[in-house]
């Protein structure tokens, strides 16, 4: 089982700002950092760029926000291709209470009823804002 993070900005020809304060976040918790990227999404060139929130960080220092161009970064397909294949991003086990996904099982809302306000979480608690569970199985046999 593997899980992955996403902050997604905007970018324009590859170049986007980002705030260190946002990249910190994602940070505050190991199950959540190895499994944090940044997920650049190009208004002009209409592609998605893809890097580790750490790799990004590295390249702050002590600035508050910075421009960064995401060419170098994955592109959408390339993230796909090493995240099946295990290059990228560490795995869990499903029975493991201490997992990334134990944690987020927390804030899972079974029904339209049940759906917290924005003033019921904490300050310093922003939960996730969409979610895609997708569960991969081998096929059995000839393909």
């Amino acid at each position: 089982m593997k899980t992955a993070l996403f902050q997604i900005k905007r970018s324009q020809e590859l170049m986007l700002d980002i705030e260190k304060r946002q990249l910190k976040d994602a940070h505050l918790h190991s199950r959540i950092a190895e499994r944090s990227f940044v997920l650049a999404v190009d208004e002009v060139r209409a592609t998605f760029r893809i890097t580790p929130v750490a790799d990004v960080l590295r390249q702050f220092g002590e600035a508050s926000t910075r421009r960064l161009r995401a060419e170098g970064w994955l592109s959408l397909a390339e993230f796909i291709w090493k995240w099946l294949a295990c290059e990228l991003g560490p795995h869990s086990q499903p029975d493991d209470p201490q997992s990334v996904e134990a944690l987020l099982r927390a804030f899972v809302v079974e029904n339209d009823e049940d759906l917290p306000i924005w003033d019921e979480y904490p300050e310093d608690v922003l939960p996730s804002r969409t979610w895609l569970d997708l569960r991969f199985v081998p096929r059995e046999g000839p393909a």
